[in-house]
């Protein structure tokens, strides 16, 4: 009897996975949902195409960690989930003691030649700024 039950279970579990349609019908895919957001790019992989789009040089492309890549040793490109994680990461570099001119997004940054970046800067709708080291501790005590 259990035995019985059991086949039946698997039979009818194995029936709500069947459709009612039949096999020689067609379906239709569902359409992909893209979001254009302003200033904001989805991974370092747009951010790099856009750039290059609007004449920034990148001829030897090597992927970072998570959303970060660099064209070149003079360049670094990062992509974050929000505004808040883009201004911690530059000021967490800003507190190892980093500075480097930035051509600065609402959710990313390139870091890079100045000239350069001021050629992207309208074009991707970011800013240039330059970050400075945080000063040593003992230093701002003075």
């Amino acid at each position: 009897m259990k035995k019985i039950l059991a086949t039946i279970t698997i039979a009818l579990a194995l029936a709500g996975c069947s459709d009612s349609t039949s096999s020689n019908e067609t379906t239709k895919p569902t359409p992909e949902v893209t979001r254009t957001l302003s200033g904001t790019y989805n991974s370092v992989a747009e951010l790099r195409d856009a750039a290059v789009d609007a004449g920034y040089t990148c001829d030897n492309w090597t992927d970072g960690e998570w959303n970060q890549g660099t064209c070149s040793e003079a360049d670094f490109f990062a992509v974050f989930t929000n505004q808040g994680s883009r201004s911690a990461y530059i000021h967490k570099a800003q507190a190892a003691g980093e500075s480097f001119t930035a051509l600065v997004g609402d959710n990313w940054y390139i870091a890079g030649d100045e000239a350069a970046l001021k050629e992207l800067e309208g074009k991707l709708d970011g800013t240039v700024e330059q970050v400075e080291a945080a000063a040593p501790a003992d230093e701002e005590s003075n």
